[in-house]
């Protein structure tokens, strides 16, 4: 992710943009890799082509948050690209409540219009996940969510 983007001292941009990828190595190592968890896309609880899908943008936002409450200056960890990045790769589209919860209410009306979103590219260089997990197939590990899906 680029700094180019934010508004604000090094800094605070360095600080969002750190947290942003951190949540992205927390979640790659934490979420699930079985063959059916993989297979989900990101409507569906899956990270997306990007990595950036819905599962992501809610714990970025709770992060983003706490963060906000802590800083005296505008946290920016870059949700509303992550969103745009991620429906341009996957064509998938979120709900109005999850834009609200997200606070992306302001890209609602251009759904209503039919605009494309427009974006920078798609982040590069995430790992996949049988880099994620050591080089060993999703068959290797066990699955506790599947059970419950």
């Amino acid at each position: 992710m680029s700094t180019l983007y934010h508004s604000g001292a090094l800094g605070e941009k360095l600080l969002c943009m750190l947290l942003h990828e951190m949540l992205h190595v927390f979640l790659e190592y934490y979420t699930c890799k079985c063959k059916k968890c993989e297979k989900r896309t990101a409507r569906t609880g899956g990270p997306g082509k990007t990595n950036h899908g819905f599962a992501f943008c809610n714990a970025m936002i709770g992060l983003q948050e706490a963060l906000q409450r802590v800083v005296g200056w505008k946290a920016d960890c870059d949700l509303a690209h992550s969103v745009r990045a991620e429906m341009n790769a996957s064509g998938g589209e979120p709900t109005e409540e999850q834009l609200k919860r997200w606070g992306l209410d302001h890209m609602i009306l251009n759904f209503r219009r039919g605009k494309k979103p427009k974006t920078r590219a798609a982040h590069a260089g995430h790992s996949s996940s049988r880099e994620r997990n050591g080089g060993r197939g999703s068959e290797d590990l066990n699955c506790t969510c599947c059970a419950i899906m």
